[in-house]
């Protein structure tokens, strides 16, 4: 972890740090920070009362938390959002990808389970970890297959030196 990453995690004793070229981020983050130190609160909020201030300050705080968690890289790309939950929600967006990219995965890994067969001079153990591999990336689909029916494609794939063991 490099000091300036070390640096960006959230502290209540010490104020963020300026990176050269980083002065937005900063800026975001160095009001927040003077804004707890003062009140305890951002200032819009102490205006509010009862249910709405104790939401808003929730909000703020997991704000603030997430905020202070993300690289600045990430911060320039979701700071416009205006609640946690958006932050939230954007970054996740931005990390899992579009629904396209998604369903490229799906059908990449389909694609890789349906193709899968052992190659020429492959070793019984290169190959086992290659269809573990396939499965791995199945599995991260949420793609489940039953255990009979991984058996069996793995053994039927075989090479034909392996069919009177099979």
């Amino acid at each position: 972890m490099s000091t300036q990453d070390t640096l960006i995690i959230r502290s209540d004793t010490r104020p963020p740090v300026l990176f050269d070229g980083k002065y937005y981020q900063w800026l975001h983050r160095i009001t927040q920070y003077i804004d707890y130190k003062e009140t305890g609160l951002p200032i819009p909020v102490y205006e509010l009362t009862g249910e709405r201030r104790e939401r808003a300050k929730g909000d703020m705080e997991a704000k603030n938390i997430i905020m202070q968690a993300i690289s600045y890289e990430l911060f320039e790309n979701v700071d416009s959002n205006t609640s946690a939950k958006d932050i939230w929600d954007e970054i996740r967006r931005q990390q899992e990808g579009y629904d396209m990219t998604n369903v490229t995965k799906l059908n990449n890994a389909l694609g890789l389970y349906e193709d899968f067969k052992q190659e020429p001079d492959e070793l019984l153990n290169d190959n086992y970890r290659r269809f573990n591999g396939v499965m791995n990336e199945l599995k991260k689909c949420k793609i489940i297959k039953v255990n009979a029916e991984i058996n069996m494609k793995f053994l039927k794939k075989l090479n034909s030196d392996w069919i009177p063991y099979v």
